[in-house]
């Protein structure tokens, strides 16, 4: 995890096309989208981590960059 980019969940709700907490947060914990919890109240998403869930729920052919 050294040197990993880490995102706040203010961070990974647009990726996951959410808007309201609540239920963001009910999606990471239903879905078991991976995070790292520093504390109490302090809760980070690793970038390749979330990146490699996201990619493992990926259906159909990726297309390649140009």
């Amino acid at each position: 995890m050294a040197g990993a980019r880490m995102l706040t969940a203010q961070q990974v709700m647009p990726i996951t096309h959410h808007t309201d907490p609540s239920a963001f947060w009910q999606f990471v914990h239903r879905n078991g989208v991976p995070f790292v919890r520093l504390g109490p109240r302090k809760i980070l998403f690793e970038e390749s981590a979330l990146r490699a869930w996201l990619d493992s729920r990926s259906v159909g052919q990726k297309r390649r960059a140009a």
